[in-house]
């Protein structure tokens, strides 16, 4: 009893010392989750992209617990037809979710943990990022304005894309932890940390990792001074990258087979520009971003955004003219101050492309298409203004109740904000989900050229012919049966074909003939008449093409190595 007593009061003294790091994370787990209340709650809402999500989230665990790993094909979507959404769409929310998934939780559960940890994750790490530097007036504001910013809430209230809501808690993270790496002295176990975090940002968001990556690259560059760090900077991009190939390099290298390149949503960016008024002063409402004028989506980013960016660029031109003569460019005092100037020209420049007047740069450089909606861009815009708003917060005086003001008016305004419709549906739905979860069914195979694909069946169809089927097993990703042939017959599968599938007759791989028997593009093969003797017949989702060989022996081995490499720095520091 003695023992007990002793270690109870060790964890209640050590619970009194942490009380102030204890009340601190409350505080911020209440504002994470004010931040995320549309999702704390019975009823999903409804939003653009979060149903597809949940979706994914069933399909995703399903595909994975059925053998396919990695899980490149959704087996129960598309009303089970099936399609190949996971070869190239983010994974990361889907491989977060499926230990929930197969927990028996509904998939909205996972959806409210993964909004719920990005904002607290988010909300600690703008504070220590701007703790770092300025005052703690001055990092309660920048949480302030990360709390409110309108691209999360348009993101959380109306358009629900998981990926871009993990990536907002992502950036200030990233940011955080190649801090700390850098302060460290560029430790193997921070590095060991910034590849992970990395690793989770390419998976994070297809798009928002093309936008943000070249750029937290370059800001991380900037660290690395010495030939020493240049090393360890250069090793720890190229493992994340390395480390992330299993899914990247084959969702770039087979998008021929889909439909998406030749989609008008990417032909279509220049129709999705905004005006500035949009950007700054358009209500925050559920709607829809659409290729003419009657755009009903909100973009605004606020007053207090808005008077934030002003002052900022205020204290930018008047730190250029004091910063003017050259031999001050070179001081390190004005290092800091240079960092807030870059900051400037990034959202001036990510602002600039995301409106009207950027139009001919878009036509100039088409390849910019790839971000589909240029409003993305203000998201790099809503974090240059948090990251500049305690730089601006310091540098007031006397005015700084006005933005404190301004953002008790969005406070306001935001609480006030709800989703336009709640849905409930039990998990079997989104297993057995009827749309693609593709926008426009960008990833509808090249070889599925059905306008309607009628009823899904669960068993082979004999479309001409006579034979005597008996199902053994019937999965998404796999299923065996047994047929007896009378005649030469043809047989379908309702399932859309994609590169990947195979079926083996007594062992032996047929030839699909997708063009024979509509629907076109349906798994489909030819089997000659045996009568009396059974076929023994499976069909796998399994096999792998080329680029996904390459990719995954690519991630494999670097996972081998670095795995090796922590268990060598450990031991070295055993032997120390």
């Amino acid at each position: 009893m003695e023992r007990v007593r002793t270690f109870i009061q060790g964890i209640a003294q050590k619970v009194w010392r942490s009380r102030r790091t204890l009340l601190w994370l409350l505080v911020t787990f209440l504002v994470a989750a004010w931040m995320s209340r549309p999702y704390l709650q019975s009823a999903f809402p409804y939003t653009h992209d979060g149903e597809n999500h949940l979706a994914r989230f069933m399909n995703y665990a399903a595909a994975f617990r059925e053998g396919q790993i990695p899980p490149r094909f959704a087996p129960y979507l598309f009303s089970g037809f099936g399609f190949p959404v996971f070869h190239y769409n983010y994974p990361l929310a889907n491989i977060l979710a499926m230990p929930f998934i197969w927990l028996g939780f509904h998939p909205a559960v996972p959806f409210a943990v993964l909004v719920l940890g990005s904002a607290w994750l988010g909300v600690l790490a703008v504070y220590s990022l701007a703790r770092g530097a300025f005052s703690r007036s001055a990092s309660l504001f920048a949480v302030g304005m990360y709390a409110t910013g309108s691209y999360w809430a348009t993101a959380t209230f109306f358009r629900g894309n998981i990926g871009e809501i993990l990536w907002y808690g992502l950036l200030p993270i990233t940011l955080w932890t190649w801090q700390h790496f850098h302060k460290q002295k560029w430790s193997w176990r921070w590095g060991v940390a910034t590849v992970l975090v990395l690793v989770v940002g390419w998976l994070a968001h297809n798009v928002m990792a093309v936008l943000l990556m070249p750029l937290l690259a370059l800001w991380t560059l900037s660290l690395a001074w010495s030939a020493r760090k240049l090393k360890l900077w250069f090793l720890v991009w190229t493992a994340s990258v390395l480390l992330v190939v299993w899914f990247w390099i084959p969702a770039v290298m087979e998008l021929s087979l889909v439909a998406l390149e030749g989609d008008d949503l990417v032909r279509e960016t220049q129709q999705h520009l905004l005006g500035w008024g949009q950007v700054w002063s358009s209500p925050l409402r559920f709607g829809f971003s659409r290729p003419t004028v009657l755009d009903t989506l909100g973009f605004g980013l606020g007053g207090v955004s808005f008077a934030v960016a002003v002052l900022a660029l205020s204290r930018a031109c008047n730190a250029v003219a004091r910063m003017w003569k050259p031999r001050k460019w070179r001081s390190g005092a004005s290092h800091s101050v240079r960092s807030r100037l870059l900051l400037v020209v990034v959202g001036i420049t990510a602002l600039f492309f995301a409106l009207t007047i950027s139009s001919p740069a878009w036509s100039a450089v088409p390849s910019l298409s790839i971000i589909q909606f240029p409003w993305r861009l203000l998201f790099l815009v809503q974090f240059v203004v948090i990251a500049l708003s305690a730089w601006v917060w310091e540098g007031l005086r006397g005015w700084k109740w006005i933005l404190l003001v301004l953002l008790l008016l969005q406070i306001g305004m935001l609480s006030g904000l709800r989703p336009v419709d709640t849905r409930s549906a039990q998990r079997e739905h989104y297993l057995h989900y009827p749309h693609t979860t593709g926008t426009r069914n960008e990833n509808r195979p090249q070889t599925l050229r059905a306008d309607t694909l009628g009823s899904w069946a669960l068993g082979p169809q004999i479309a001409t012919g006579e034979a005597e089927v008996a199902v053994t097993e019937w999965l998404g990703s796999r299923r065996s049966y047994t047929l007896e042939a009378k005649t030469d017959v043809i047989v379908q599968e309702t399932t859309v074909f994609y590169p990947g599938w195979v079926t083996t007759l007594d062992g032996q791989a047929v030839e699909y003939d997708l063009d024979t028997v509509e629907p076109f593009g349906f798994i489909t093969y030819h089997i000659p008449a045996r009568p009396g003797e059974a076929y023994a017949v499976k069909t796998v989702f399994a096999a792998r093409t080329p680029w996904r060989w390459v990719g995954e022996g690519i991630s494999l081995v670097t996972l081998v190595l670095g795995a090796g490499f922590v268990m060598y720095c450990m031991y070295q520091e055993k032997r120390k």
